[in-house]
């Protein structure tokens, strides 16, 4: 390890290790089988993680464009959503006008997006501005900045029933989108191969995730389930049943379900964080005991993960789970988040995270 480290000390030497470090992991990639490169993409090993212990951030800040999409694939019938900050718009413009040349686009976003918004004039892009619409008093009721994703997702589809009855158009499936992530293929993002002809909603966590209308529109409710996820403290629950069918039929990586609350006598471990691949072959291998749990307040149990941040993808997956819509990964979805140096501080990430910890006490403090 010291090694290493004065090897990532020298810029020089840092970037040549990392380029073998990524060379590396793309010959693994090469010669892995399907499963096993989904693993390394989705699970394990996504870029951002990769890269993360290495100063990533140095090395693809210069990343290119997104590509714009494929024409030939796109369908009308497909809604795409961008329910967030448009971060990296400069990055990502092309891809975004390319889709809304044949596909309606619905922006959802805040105040701190104007000079970017105003900017947009096109005929099939959507833009609802939170902080100058009717869900503005909503929004000032939300219990910490880290959800207000969900609540923008929740605004979104609010968006679209409208569109649909105001001119008696119902999209058959949808997608929701980021602006500052790199997706290796962006040129397939509306390719709806997959979701028109298998019963999963395809994700990679809450980065991203596309399907049917019977899968992708129950999550306009995921925003109320995460405000309560929030308000019971999450990481805390006593109990968090768990619906065994949903994870056996998941791909490994598609959500975070490795990081939820399991009976150690089911999952055989204890550690908060483990792999996804791992937590799925423990429910295989002991999923009749699993379908038959019953609550023991004396059984041990493996906690969540990262108990000092909101549980956001966690309960994302946590939702999904108990909803028992099964989840498949997609390579369309392959990519890192690009390098973003006001990210931090025009979120309020920084002060979410502070007033999550000062909530949780007062919670916890409550209870005893």
């Amino acid at each position: 390890m010291k090694f290493k480290h004065k090897i990532l000390e020298n810029k020089t030497l840092r970037m040549v290790f990392i380029k073998l470090k990524l060379t590396l992991f793309l010959l693994r990639l090469l010669f892995s089988n399907n499963n096993k490169t989904r693993s390394l993409i989705f699970d394990t090993m996504h870029l951002k993680q990769f890269f993360d212990q290495d100063n990533w951030q140095e090395i693809l800040k210069n990343h290119p464009n997104n590509k714009a999409v494929n024409s030939t694939r796109n369908s009308e019938e497909t809604a795409v959503l961008i329910p967030g900050r448009l971060r990296c718009w400069d990055k990502s413009k092309d891809l975004i006008y390319s889709i809304a040349e044949k596909n309606k686009v619905f922006i959802v976003t805040d105040e701190s997006d104007s000079k970017i918004i105003n900017d947009i004039n096109h005929k099939n892009i959507y833009i609802t501005n939170v902080d100058n619409s009717i869900y503005k008093n909503q929004l000032s009721k939300i219990s910490n900045l880290s959800l207000n994703q969900y609540f923008k997702l929740k605004c979104a589809i609010e968006e679209i029933y409208k569109y649909e009855k105001n001119n008696s158009f119902y999209f058959k499936n949808f997608i929701k989108i980021r602006s500052d992530f790199y997706y290796y293929n962006s040129e397939n993002l509306l390719d709806m191969t997959k979701e028109n002809n298998e019963d999963y909603l395809f994700a990679q966590s809450d980065l991203h995730f596309s399907g049917r209308r019977e899968f992708f529109l129950p999550l306009r409710n995921f925003y109320d389930f995460s405000e309560w996820s929030y308000n019971n403290d999450f990481h805390n629950l006593e109990f968090m049943p768990i619906n065994p069918t949903q994870i056996i039929k998941s791909d490994p990586g598609a959500t975070k379900f490795a990081f939820l609350k399991f009976p150690e006598d089911i999952v055989e471990t204890l550690d908060r964080r483990p792999s996804s691949v791992y937590i799925h072959e423990k429910i295989n291998k002991n999923y009749k005991k699993a379908l038959k749990y019953i609550y023991n307040p004396d059984d041990k149990f493996k906690l969540t993960g990262s108990p000092e941040f909101v549980a956001t993808e966690q309960s994302f997956a946590w939702f999904l789970n108990l909803l028992g819509i099964p989840c498949k990964t997609h390579l369309k979805y392959a990519g890192f988040i690009m390098h973003n140096p006001g990210k931090f501080l025009k979120s309020g990430l920084k002060e979410g995270a502070t007033k999550y910890q000062k909530d949780m006490e007062n919670i916890r403090n409550k209870k005893i």
